[in-house]
């Protein structure tokens, strides 16, 4: 499993991190990422529904934010990689 831990960074660029990291990986990788931003946290969730990715598991401890996603290629990615 890869970790990105961006708790030194602000939104929205643990974000767009977070995303374009796990855009890259393979379907069924997972994906742990770490923040320190409560706000940052709320767009991971809202964007993992928006771009149809897993999220394993969500939770904060000692004041930083977890979240382990796992890679799911969905239909349009499907059929771009097939033309």
């Amino acid at each position: 499993m890869q970790v990105l831990d961006l708790t030194t960074e602000e939104c929205p660029i643990p974000f767009m991190k977070s995303f374009a990291t796990l855009i890259k990986m393979k379907n069924g990788e997972q994906l742990e990422v770490i923040t320190s931003d409560p706000k940052c946290y709320d767009m991971l969730l809202e964007g993992a529904k928006t771009l149809q990715q897993k999220v394993l598991d969500s939770y904060k401890k000692e004041g930083k934010y977890y979240v382990i996603f796992e890679r799911v290629e969905n239909r349009a990615e499907k059929i771009e990689s097939t033309c």
